[in-house]
């Protein structure tokens, strides 16, 4: 009996490396000088450097278009893989009122991860045939 605790014991702890190896950061904040947004991301670690993210969501970020209209746009950005604390990624964007466009965005990762600081900028044409889009806006997120 006390072979089988032993080697439970043993199994339990080379186990537990390795499932604390991977860890899941998730960082809120706001786009730069507009406190209604939100800015969510979420980062996969393994062995402390981030490796991927796993989702990158904007909410409320104010757009406007060539016949002067304005609003704000909603966007989220697909899982995308990370090397090193500098990332860059563009992605087409579709929605309700949305013929085509792109988002993109640009950032590095601070303090292992703990703080990222960037830019987003939306660009699209409307259905009605307006040019939509937002200057290159900064954001910045924190665990």
């Amino acid at each position: 009996m006390r072979k089988i605790g032993a080697c439970a014991a043993l199994v339990a702890a080379l186990a537990l490396p390795a499932t604390a190896s991977a860890e899941k950061v998730k960082l809120e904040g706001t786009v730069t000088d507009v406190p209604s947004s939100k800015v969510k991301v979420g980062v996969k670690k393994k062995h402390g450097e981030i490796r991927k993210i796993t989702s990158m969501k904007f909410r409320k970020v104010p757009v406007t278009c060539s016949d002067g209209s304005s609003g704000a746009i909603n966007g989220n950005l697909p899982l995308f893989p990370v090397r090193g604390n500098d990332f860059t990624r563009k992605a087409k964007i579709r929605g309700t009122g949305i013929e085509s466009g792109f988002v993109k965005v640009a950032g590095k990762f601070r303090r292992g991860g703990k703080v990222v600081k960037g830019t987003v900028r939306f660009s699209f044409k409307s259905e009605s045939g307006a040019g939509c889009g937002t200057d290159e806006q900064a954001f910045k997120a924190t665990k």
